[in-house]
């Protein structure tokens, strides 16, 4: 009886985090919902079951002060800055609230643990194959699913999707939203494919098939970054292990069969046709020219911080400088509040996997938290902070001991 409790509750703590982000996602919500969208309260109802109701797991006591400390810290930059009660609530939400995500601690040799670790990733696949079932189907009939669901569910990205395209010609974007949304998934779903296959025995998904579909995926995209990260990622994983030789050649063939078939036409045409950062470094090269803003230690701007950008460079060019979020959250609450997030969300998960011999998933954050510092996401949609702080904690469900030393 016990046994089946904690298997019906990790599915049911699963089944909530994954499908309030891929279900239920953001532009569906803000169809429906409108401003309420920016809250995913699916997401942190499954969150609190999660953590009062699945026996072996505990909130970090020193952690959750800290992050009170830094909630309490944001809310008096943003009073100090004329910021409405209503913007400091959707920014606690937004940035704070979702580290208990990753401050959570469950014993991993638990069958609360195993169970939600398996329940986590099969879900999350799931919903990979359907975003790139969707893009199969509509790369053969003129985008035919995504046209109908921006006709009645997630109007919100219709810009996005083309009314006709030569094919490899277009970035394809899901029902989740933007090209770099997408990249950053396949990216993280072939990531959290591999890091499993080192950890288990038996993969979930044949590694060939999360490194044709991560391809593909991403080459679909036209992201330079997402490439990038993939690339890095697939050369990282097949030069390890008795294998590495064939894997390797596999790779380079495969890399030189889609090359040929035309899939990266998209990303060398945008490489030809843009700079690297496709504007990023020429406006915040514009803005520390003005010599107005200044980097402060223990305060910032808040979420003034968009109007002060807009006043300095304009609406267009603070869009712009939002896909380096990162920076603009130094600006926003300081060095001291954002380096408290940095060690929940990178160094300590990367400092534990290392410490435990498992380095490939210290290389995997470290590979997804560069991706999502190249673009606007983390700073205006909510379920990409939810997605991230959701990878490391399944990662963190796989780190509970030594690999690559045995």
């Amino acid at each position: 009886m016990i046994y089946q409790e904690k298997i019906k509750i990790s599915t049911l703590i699963a089944i909530g985090l994954i499908f309030s982000l891929f279900l239920t996602c953001f532009y569906m919500r803000i169809a429906f919902m409108g401003s309420l969208a920016n809250i995913n309260y699916l997401f942190f109802l499954s969150l609190l079951l999660m953590v009062f109701r699945g026996k072996k797991i505990w909130l970090n006591g020193k952690e959750l002060f800290l992050l009170l400390i830094m909630i309490l810290h944001a809310a008096i930059i943003n009073t100090l800055n004329d910021v409405s009660t209503k913007q400091i609530i959707y920014s606690t939400m937004m940035y704070f609230l979702p580290l208990i995500v990753v401050i959570s601690e469950i014993n991993p040799d638990s069958v609360l643990a195993k169970n939600l670790l398996n329940k986590l990733l099969k879900y999350f696949n799931f919903f990979v194959y359907i975003i790139f079932g969707i893009y199969v189907i509509d790369t053969l009939t003129n985008f035919a699913i995504m046209k109908l669901l921006t006709s009645t569910v997630i109007p919100g990205i219709s810009d996005w999707v083309p009314n006709s395209a030569r094919i490899f010609s277009y970035r394809y974007a899901s029902f989740m939203g933007h090209y770099l949304m997408n990249a950053l998934i396949y990216n993280m779903f072939y990531l959290l494919n591999m890091c499993y296959s080192r950890t288990h025995e038996k993969p979930i998904v044949n590694p060939r098939i999360s490194m044709a579909i991560c391809m593909i995926g991403v080459l679909s995209t036209g992201s330079k970054t997402g490439i990038f990260i993939m690339l890095i990622s697939m050369f990282w994983f097949n030069s390890k292990g008795k294998n590495r030789i064939r894997n390797l050649i596999l790779l380079i063939v495969c890399t030189l069969l889609l090359y040929y078939i035309g899939l990266f036409d998209l990303v060398f045409s945008r490489l030809s046709n843009e700079s690297l950062t496709t504007g990023r470094n020429e406006v915040w090269n514009m803005i520390f020219a003005q010599n107005e803003l200044k980097l402060r230690i223990f305060t910032g701007y808040g979420e003034s911080i968009d109007a002060i950008l807009t006043t300095m460079v304009g609406s267009v060019n603070t869009a712009i400088a939002k896909e380096y979020p990162f920076l603009i959250l130094l600006y926003k609450f300081g060095f001291i509040n954002v380096i408290g997030m940095l060690y929940f969300i990178v160094v300590k998960p990367c400092m534990k996997a290392i410490k435990n011999g498992n380095s490939f998933i210290a290389f995997s954050i470290i590979m997804i938290f560069i991706e999502i510092n190249m673009f606007n996401g983390y700073l205006v949609v909510t379920d990409v902070v939810l997605l991230y702080l959701l990878f490391i904690m399944t990662l963190k469900l796989m780190d509970n001991k030594k690999i690559e030393s045995n």
